[in-house]
């Protein structure tokens, strides 16, 4: 979904220098962790639940942004293109099969 986008992605963080940005549970202590080791690199919190005390935290502890799932792939499109200073992507046409 991101990849056709121009945006390579990752599972796990360690030792990946190119990513462009983390996405991350809404735990601010390893929001904070990250920020710590990679402070250049954008982190993103991300939750199952809209509980506004694990996403302001977060938020404190360094992340750029956040979101709560379920989400779409205009949502997550445009949160990176916010955190990266970027034109969000246009949407794919419809393929009728």
């Amino acid at each position: 979904m991101l990849t056709g986008q121009g945006h390579q992605v990752i599972i796990g963080w360690e030792g990946t220098p190119a990513a462009d940005a983390l996405f991350c549970g809404a735990d601010s202590a390893l929001v904070s962790k990250v920020r710590a080791l990679r402070p250049q690199l954008p982190v993103i919190a991300v939750t199952g639940l809209p509980e506004q005390t694990k996403w302001l935290d977060a938020l404190e502890a360094g992340a750029a942004e956040y979101c709560c799932a379920p989400f779409e792939t205009a949502q997550l499109s445009r949160l990176l293109a916010g955190v990266l200073g970027r034109e969000p992507a246009k949407p794919s046409p419809l393929r009728h099969v």
